[in-house]
Order: C-alpha cells, then structure tokens, then sequence
C-alpha cells in the first residue's frame, strides 16, 4: 500500500481532463453522425430493422457513459491523484464503476446488432454460429459487469488499493477480463464467412 501512495505525484498544472473530454465527445459525435447517416438511408429504403434500433440502442448507452465520463472529469478525473478532492473520490469511482457497466453493455449491444444482420443473410449451420455468438457474448460480458461492484468493499477500493477495506483475490477477475476481452475479438470476426456461397 505504502510503496502504491509513494508513487503518487501531485501537479495542479498538469491536467489531462480536458483531453480527454474532447476525445470523448468526438469520438461520440463522429460516431453519432455514421449512425444518423445509416438510419436515414434504412429509412429511406424502407429497411430499418432491429438490427439498427439495437445500433440506436447501443449508441445511447454510449451517450450515457460519456456523460458519466464527463461528471468525472469536472470532479478532477485526468489529474494526479494527489491533486482530487478526497471528497470526490466516492462519486468518482460510482460514476466510474457506472460507465464500465454500461459500455460493456453498448459494446455488446452494438455486436449483437451486427449479429442480428447476419441472421438475415445466413442459412443453416451459419445460421446457428451467429445464434451462439450472440449468446456467447452476452453471457461472457455479464459477470464483466458486475465485477466492479463486488470486488472491493467499500467500493473505492477497487479503484484506490491503498484507501482501508476488503477485496476478493483479484487475480481472476483480471483473467477473465483477458478472456471477455479476445471473446469480444475473435468471435466477431469469426461470424464473417470464408467463401460467398456460405451466405447464399
């Protein structure tokens, strides 16, 4: 704990809040425009399905984590630990144990949209390997989920080891976050298939 704390700096000058927030809102933005972009021609062409109002789903959820984001970084999220309000320390690990939850939950949502796509272009046992990965994925991410909210007691202490508490061995949960990790790889890009005929 002592060796963690003494590691710590302090800086007021140097922040990377306002980096990171213009980061957030861009990227959600620029995201935000393809997303306008695809509903409109779906609505044009008379094709919007709910592989699309999943995307719009997902896309929200994301909102919701950028704004968590951002109530972090007027707290003083981006600077040197030692330059937070202590007082914020609570809020800001609520606030960040919120948005892990809920861009799991936009990431596999967006996912499953593509999933739901290819349902519409896939027969057979295709068919089926689209159905187990959707499934699969959702699975693989609850547990990633919950994980922030019961590892530590109080919860801070999942994000600051040195603040007083008890915490579960955390060894695991970092495995298994390796493996939801290559899961959310590996199985998407499984779902392409190798030759044009396996669509047909």
């Amino acid at each position: 704990m002592s060796s963690q704390f003494q590691n710590w700096t302090s800086n007021p000058e140097e922040t990377h809040g306002s980096l990171m927030a213009i980061s957030l809102w861009a990227m959600g933005g620029v995201s935000l425009l393809f997303l306008v972009i695809r509903c409109y021609i779906r609505q044009k062409q008379k094709k919007f399905w709910y592989d699309d109002g999943v995307l719009v789903v997902s896309w929200f959820l994301l909102l919701v984590q950028i704004i968590l984001n951002q109530l972090n970084i007027n707290l003083g999220f981006g600077k040197h630990a030692l330059d937070i309000n202590f007082a914020n320390f609570e809020r800001i690990t609520y606030y960040g144990a919120s948005g892990l939850t809920v861009s799991i939950f936009a990431i596999i949502l967006s996912k499953i949209s593509f999933g739901l796509t290819l349902l519409r272009l896939t027969e057979g046992w295709l068919k089926a390997w689209v159905w187990f990965a959707i499934a699969t994925l959702f699975i693989f991410a609850v547990p990633v989920a919950i994980i922030p909210w019961v590892l530590c007691k109080p919860i801070t202490k999942t994000f600051v080891d040195i603040l007083p508490g008890e915490c579960v061995d955390k060894h695991p949960s970092v495995i298994y976050g390796r493996f939801q990790a290559g899961s959310y790889a590996k199985l998407p890009i499984s779902l392409h298939p190798e030759h044009p005929a396996d669509m047909e």
